[in-house]
């Protein structure tokens, strides 16, 4: 499975949303919830790395990833030795493979990464900086160091980037996860 992104089709709204084609590749032709799939990007980024940090710091052993727009989500979930992939579709599960619960968000958070770096040289690119890009770039960061111990940041000291009116940066504490959603 692979995040699947479409640089050019994203757009900027005058409320400084960003929104392009979004899925998740399942095989060579399946797309979740669809190939086409037109969501707010930097949003779902976000929140599916905050969820893989979540499983880091937790070791948690399910957690479900939603999608911003429409009612999709997947899940990850270990029980008793067993694994899977599960989709959803309005709360109703469309698909569920059996996987290897460590290879596959080892897999996902390598592809997240990968994903996030493109995404944010192409904001970069185009010039778009929003609370969003900016928090998305500082979660990569620190995601990137679950992959690098060497950079680990502490989760009790986790900071967020605002840009203030004059475009200087400053850091402010964290929100507690849940608020920001």
């Amino acid at each position: 499975m692979k995040i699947y992104v479409d640089k050019q089709s994203f757009e900027i709204s005058s409320r400084n949303v960003i929104t392009g084609i979004v899925s998740l590749k399942i095989d060579k032709d399946i797309f979740f919830p669809e190939r086409d799939w037109n969501d707010s990007v930097i949003i779902i980024l976000i929140f599916w790395i905050e969820d893989i940090i979540e499983i880091r710091v937790k070791k948690l052993r399910t957690m479900k990833f939603y999608f911003f727009d429409g009612p999709f989500a997947f899940e990850f979930i270990e029980k008793q030795k067993l694994s899977y992939l599960q989709l959803f579709d309005n709360g109703k599960t469309v698909s569920r493979r059996h996987v290897n619960f460590n290879n596959f968000v080892n897999g996902f958070q390598r592809n997240l990464l990968k994903c996030c770096e493109e995404v944010i040289e192409e904001m970069d690119k185009r010039g778009w900086v929003t609370p969003e890009t900016v928090k998305l770039k500082l979660l990569f960061k620190e995601l990137s160091s679950y992959a690098n111990p060497l950079l680990r940041v502490s989760n009790l000291w986790r900071a967020s980037c605002q840009l203030s009116a004059d475009a200087s940066w400053k850091l402010a504490p964290c929100q507690p996860r849940d608020t920001l959603r």
